[in-house]
Formats: C-alpha cells, sequence, structure tokens
C-alpha cells in the first residue's frame, strides 16, 4: 500500500512537471507552488505532533544545503533531513523485537 501511495505522490509529480513545462506561457511564482505545498504540510505536521525541532532541524538543514550548494538546495537539504532524522530518532521497533 506504501508503495502504492508513494508512486502515485512522485507520479503526480512528474505529471505536474511535464505539463508545467508544456505551458506556452511563464505565469510568474508558479514554481514556489510546490515549496509552499510542503511549507503547509510541514506547519500541519508539526502542529500536531507538537514538536518544535523538527522545523528547526529542517530550516538548519536548509541553510547549510543553502551555503554549500545553493543550485542544489533541495536534494541536498532533504538528504541531510532525512539523515539526521534517522540518526537522531530512537529505534522503537529495536528495542521490542530484540
Amino acid at each position: 500500500m506504501q508503495l502504492l501511495m508513494h508512486a502515485s505522490w512522485v507520479g503526480g509529480g512528474v505529471a505536474g512537471a511535464l505539463a508545467g513545462n508544456a505551458l506556452p506561457v511563464h505565469i510568474p511564482a508558479l514554481d514556489f507552488v510546490f515549496t509552499a505545498l510542503f511549507v503547509v504540510l510541514a506547519v500541519e505536521a508539526s502542529l500536531t505532533a507538537r514538536r518544535l525541532a523538527d522545523p528547526l532541524l529542517a530550516l538548519g538543514c536548509a541553510l547549510a544545503a543553502h551555503a554549500a550548494a545553493p543550485g542544489q538546495i533541495l536534494l541536498l537539504a532533504m538528504g541531510m533531513y532525512g539523515a539526521l532524522q534517522l540518526l537522531l530518532r530512537p529505534g522503537t521497533d529495536r528495542k521490542r523485537h530484540a
């Protein structure tokens, strides 16, 4: 089920990117829509979980990625954030099944 949901998310993003490139006119600020969607999802997630550390960690990763490689900020920031989440989160399943 998770694989299907991920495939539909990625497929929709790719279809949107291809459709956006096919538009004959340039619409100002349209490239910011995808970023704004992720900001809204992040705000909702942090309000639900009531954890301030997650958005601050994401902001730190974005600033570090911007300083290191301004042209590749999204890929680098998301990679750093994912890696840090894996390192910093305690493994709850490991303790239960060990």
